[in-house]
Parts: C-alpha cells; sequence; structure tokens
C-alpha cells in the first residue's frame, strides 16, 4: 500500500513539475515548480515587481519525494495570488474565498461582474469577479469561447473568433493588437458607426448648400430677414418712391384741374395724403424691426 501511494505521489509531484514547465502562466495565476529549480521563466506578467513571487509548498511527506513549490505569477497579496498589488482590486477570472464581495472592492472585468458559486470539497461559497461556469471561475464569457464567434462592439485577441457584425462592421485590428467586431471609434470597439460619419451642422454648412446663398459675393439670401432687407433696400423702397413721386404728381393735377370742383379737390388730397401715409409706415415698420432687433437682440432683417 505504501509503495502504490509512493508511486503516486510520485506520479502527481513529476506530472505537476512537467505540466507546469510546458505552459507560461498570466498575471493573477498560481502555478507549481519543483522546489529549487527558477519559476521566472514561467510568469508571463506584465506589471512590475512580485513577480512569480513564493506562495507555499506542496510536501507529499515522503522521503526522496522532492516539495513541490506554489508561486504566484504577479503579487501574493495576504496568501492569495493577485494581478493587482492593492487586495481591493480584482480582475476577469480572480476569485474571493468570501461568500459576498469584500467592501470596497471592485471587480474590473469587461462584460463580467460578481457571481457567487461553490468551490471545493465541501461545497464552500466564494465569489468571482468575471464568469462562472461549471463551478469555475472565467475571465470571459463561457457562451463566447465555446461559439467562437463575435457579435458586433466585442473586441477578442486577433484570429481568436470569427466576426458575425452586418452593416459594413467588420473586423477591424486595434492598437492593443486585438480584432474589433464593428467600428474602431478613438481607440474603442464600438457596435455602431455613430461619431464616425456624423456631421456638425453648422450655419456655414448650411450657407454652403443653400442655392440662394451665392458664393463670393455680398449677395446672401440665406434667411428670410436677408431676403426682406434685400429686397427692402433694393426694390421695396425704391418703387415706393417711384409710386409715392407718381401719385403725388397724379394728386396735384387732379388737384389743378378740379379746382372748380370740391370733389375733384378732395379726391387729389386724399391721394396725397394715402401716399404720404403709406411711405411713412413702410419706412416705420422696417425702423421699428431695426430698433427691436438692438433691444432683443434678435435676428429679424439680419
Amino acid at each position: 500500500m505504501k509503495k502504490i501511494l509512493f508511486a503516486l505521489i510520485v506520479q502527481i509531484s513529476l506530472g505537476l513539475y512537467f505540466s507546469s514547465q510546458a505552459q507560461a502562466y498570466s498575471c493573477g495565476q498560481t502555478f507549481p515548480v519543483m522546489s529549487g529549480d527558477s519559476s521566472a521563466g514561467l510568469c508571463q506578467c506584465a506589471s512590475s515587481g512580485n513577480q512569480a513571487a513564493f506562495m507555499s509548498y506542496i510536501t507529499s511527506g515522503t522521503p526522496g519525494v522532492p516539495s513541490v513549490a506554489q508561486y504566484c505569477c504577479g503579487f501574493n497579496v495576504n496568501g492569495s495570488c493577485k494581478a493587482n498589488s492593492d487586495p481591493l482590486v480584482y480582475t476577469c477570472g480572480e476569485k474571493n474565498s468570501n461568500a459576498s464581495v469584500p467592501t470596497g472592492a471592485t471587480c474590473n472585468c469587461d462584460g463580467g461582474g460578481w457571481e457567487g458559486y461553490y468551490e471545493g470539497w465541501f461545497w464552500n461559497r466564494a465569489v468571482c469577479c468575471g464568469f462562472v461556469k461549471d463551478n469555475q471561475c472565467l475571465s470571459a464569457d463561457p457562451e463566447e469561447q465555446a461559439s467562437g464567434v463575435a457579435v458586433c462592439g466585442q473586441s477578442y485577441p486577433a484570429g481568436s473568433k470569427s466576426c458575425i457584425c452586418g452593416g459594413g462592421g467588420g473586423e477591424n485590428g486595434m492598437e492593443n493588437g486585438d480584432t474589433c467586431c464593428g467600428w474602431v471609434i478613438n481607440g474603442k470597439c464600438s457596435s455602431t458607426d455613430v461619431a464616425i460619419s456624423d456631421t456638425e451642422v453648422t450655419g456655414e454648412t448650411l450657407n454652403s448648400l443653400n442655392p440662394l446663398a451665392i458664393g463670393g459675393s455680398s449677395l446672401d439670401l440665406s434667411t428670410p430677414g436677408k431676403i426682406i432687407s434685400r429686397a427692402l433696400g433694393s426694390f421695396v423702397f425704391p418703387i415706393a418712391g417711384i409710386i409715392l413721386f407718381v401719385i403725388l404728381v397724379l394728386g396735384g393735377f387732379q388737384m389743378l384741374t378740379g379746382a372748380a370742383s370740391s370733389k375733384g379737390l378732395e379726391e387729389g388730397k386724399q391721394k396725397i395724403t394715402s401716399a404720404i401715409l403709406g411711405f411713412i409706415i413702410l419706412f416705420a415698420a422696417y425702423w421699428i424691426a431695426q430698433l427691436l432687433e438692438l433691444i432683443f437682440g434678435i435676428g429679424i432683417l439680419s
């Protein structure tokens, strides 16, 4: 029995050893290494400091069987392996052995959050920062990982998925080496092209499209106020002056020819009076509009 147990322990220890040598570990992962061997080459942790920090020994208790050291690729925080030196900052795939989220703790996981689950032989409750499937804490959505496809607005390592985004939003490379399924806007992966082709509408833009605004000249008919101002300055007042002059002449002539008749004299006076009042009203209306623009700051004729 002892021989069988000894052989089993040796096999497990060697299996852990060789498996640890066959892969590289990322931040926040623990890995076993035979005691006395170098662990630095196995940790691919981008963060500085505490890389490949020693955590504990797994001993067999049997003479002749080497102990296996547990190392943390990242930071050994209070006996737990973490990707961040702050004990309250968790990244995708990190778990806490408590049944509830620690007070003040934050979960920095895109698309994932705090999820409760059971772990261990005695089904102890724990919380996971990320995604949970089959009682395992994961750093990515298991459904997306299983499907192998990405939808609009998702970024993923280049070549790991197929993009099924329609409407012109296909696969686009990102600065960090990932691929965006959708549109890249200001370095971020987006599910729509809003803010890419949108043009800010300004008065200058409208004037450039307005056929009444004649570019390169002083003539501008882009607004009703400018049309009225142009009409008053170029047509209405000159025409009104001509009409006033004609009516004054006709009224005076009628008064001269009808001097012997009170009716003809009265009609001549009425024509002259009406012409003068009409011209005064036209001028007063233009002056009042300019006055309102000055007082209230509104655009009526400009």
